[in-house]
């Protein structure tokens, strides 16, 4: 599955891991989590394809990937490692043949609230 291939992304690239460890969540971090951690979810799918033999295996998804960390600063160091380990990825990753990765937005976003 899809959402197993961006956990192993994720999780086992050096940049990425070298700033959360193993601290890569599906949908939301865990309670009481430590920071800095990534959080990923599928926030949709289009485009499954068709040809003149009936369906194809493809489709588009869309990520949102959110990079926690206690400052603003470390948050966007982890940013750009997550951005770096994604964009232009292809390959076959967990079973998953991926064609194409594309980072087509971010933004800087720091709750106070939200960290202790």
């Amino acid at each position: 599955m899809i959402h197993q291939a961006v956990y192993d992304r994720l999780k086992n690239n050096a940049g990425v891991s070298s700033i959360v460890a193993a601290r890569v969540y599906p949908q939301k971090a865990v309670q009481g989590v430590v920071l800095p951690c990534v959080v990923y979810s599928r926030i949709g799918t289009s485009d499954r394809g068709l040809h003149h033999g009936g369906t194809t295996e493809t489709a588009r998804s869309r990520f949102q990937i959110d990079c926690w960390a206690k400052s603003p600063t470390k948050a966007l160091e982890l940013a750009e490692a997550v951005v770096a380990c994604l964009h232009g990825w292809r390959g076959t990753q967990s079973g998953e043949a991926i064609f194409s990765t594309e980072v087509i937005n971010t933004q800087d976003d720091f709750d106070l609230a939200t960290v202790s």
